[in-house]
């Protein structure tokens, strides 16, 4: 027998746990440890509580994702290694006592009640029933956990897609369904049942209101606080519902259409290849009735799509006069709490202008001081200046009378003793003159050396110029030579 895919994956799933070592305790019966140990009870509570919801998340227990079904034999789904978990009533118990989780016809009581009514009623007034221990009775039970956050996707979702609130926050059902069963959880679809709950949910959390007719209509709530004052479905919800919905039912009779379209074109293809021609002849005229027919559902859905258009275009131009609306008043009550008024505005401007004229006259007046104190400042610079160069020129006349005083005193007074000093004053300034002469004498000696040198010099240039003279009249006697050589030669030839 094969093995079912969904329970190789529970299974897988179970041994990747890092709690798989304490089997013992999550497999084993552990109802009677509430009392007598309580914190082992609520751990393995909240391992069976964790379990339930990724694998109803993954879709392994069924095609239910936040409804989960306990007809599917849990224990037998959870069985790893010889073990079966023998306490999973107890877990249903306990968890419902939370309320994490809720029978399913209970939970859609809600639409009848309110959420406090329903918690008095639950926990209060009527004792809590617990499960039978000896098996979990078949039936459906809502995972709290998966619930909200489906809703929060779902909320999520819708304001971020919805770009026209007046269009695009109407659906059915049916378009619910095409739009969000398969966006909430990666991977899996969402079931009728857990739609069913979700869409309870959203309305008695009022974030969505749902109008139960022919066909139900559901409206999701915006942030616009004037759509919460009046939130309630209209007829022209009613009618943007229908429209949405023929455009639906167009788009997907254009798909059909385009694949019948497509499937009889490959099957004239073959009766030709076969040279079937009537066959391939019935098929030709088919197919230009459906061509036909797909035109025509194409125009009439360009006129649906038109008028949605102008829906829309309509519905943001009076989101525009009502931001303006918005805005005006703003403003108005700006302006009332402020106090300001034309004439307020204007006889502010003419106080402002005096002061700054005041100040202006103030400036002035400071400037004109202020020069009037720099000029007499610089006349008394000036004559500052002139007496303290006066001082500076009689400091300078008294240092030089000062230095001739000095100098003066050094000058030897004349006597008889300073006669003989004279005679020999004199007689060193006749040695030095005849040591001067001397030297004069020496430097003409020197140059007449230098003259020498030169004349040597120039007797050996000229004997190296004869020299090459001579080699060159001897070169020029040889070539000679050598020329009457040849021309005596030349008539020996001859000969």
């Amino acid at each position: 027998m094969n093995q079912n895919p969904k329970n190789s994956n529970i299974r897988s799933y179970l041994r990747s746990l890092p709690t798989q070592g304490q089997a013992e305790w999550y497999w084993a019966e552990f109802s009677k440890l509430k009392k007598s140990n309580p914190n082992t009870f609520n751990m393995c509570v909240d391992f069976w509580k964790n379990v339930l919801k990724e694998t109803s998340r993954q879709g392994w227990l069924g095609e239910n994702i936040i409804c989960l079904d306990t007809s599917v034999q849990l224990e037998e789904k959870f069985q790893t290694n010889g073990y079966h978990p023998m306490s999973l009533p107890c877990v249903f118990n306990e968890l419902y006592i939370n309320a994490e989780l809720l029978p399913f016809e209970e939970f859609m009581t809600l639409q009848n009640q309110s959420w406090i009514k329903w918690a008095i009623s639950k926990l209060i007034l009527n004792p809590i029933q617990k499960i039978i221990n000896s098996k979990i009775s078949s039936t459906k039970w809502i995972i709290m956990d998966l619930l909200k956050e489906a809703a929060d996707g779902v909320i999520l979702h819708q304001e971020k897609n919805a770009i026209h609130k007046i269009t695009d926050n109407l659906f059915t059902m049916k378009m619910l369904k095409a739009e969000f069963a398969s966006v909430v959880f990666p991977g899996v679809i969402l079931s009728d049942d857990d739609l069913k709950v979700l869409i309870t949910y959203l309305e008695f959390k009022q974030k969505i209101l749902v109008k139960n007719e022919e066909n139900n209509i559901i409206k999701f709530k915006t942030k616009n606080p004037l759509d919460k004052e009046n939130f309630e479905i209209t007829s022209t919800d009613r009618g943007i519902t229908a429209i949405r919905e023929t455009c639906q039912k167009l788009h997907q009779q254009i798909q059909d259409l385009e694949f019948r379209i497509k499937e009889i074109s490959t099957k004239i293809n073959e009766y030709i290849v076969r040279k079937q021609k009537v066959s391939a002849k019935y098929c030709l005229r088919q197919k230009k009735n459906l061509e036909q027919v797909l035109s025509k559902r194409l125009g009439s859905l360009e006129v649906v799509e038109e008028i949605l258009l102008k829906i829309q275009g309509a519905a943001c131009d009076s989101e525009i006069i009502d931001i303006y609306n918005v805005g005006t008043n703003a403003l108005r009550s700006i302006f009332e709490s402020a106090g300001l008024t034309a004439d307020s505005v204007e006889e502010t401007i003419d106080r402002l202008q005096d002061v700054l004229a005041d100040q202006k006259e103030i400036d002035n007046a400071i400037k004109l001081g202020a020069d009037s104190l720099s000029d007499k400042t610089i006349d008394t610079d000036n004559e500052l200046e002139k007496e303290l160069e006066e001082l500076l020129a009689d400091e300078n006349i008294t240092k030089e009378f000062q230095k001739l005083q000095l100098e003066f005193s050094k000058i030897p007074q004349l006597s008889g003793n300073n006669k003989d000093e004279e005679r020999e004053l004199e007689n060193n300034k006749g040695e030095k003159r005849e040591l001067e002469n001397n030297k004069g004498e020496e430097r003409e000696l020197e140059n007449e050396e230098k003259d020498l040198e030169n004349e040597e010099k120039d007797l050996e240039n000229n004997k190296s110029k004869e020299r090459n003279l001579e080699n060159n009249k001897n070169k020029e006697n040889n070539l000679e030579n050598n020329k009457n050589k040849e021309r005596e030669q030349v008539p020996m030839a001859v000969c």
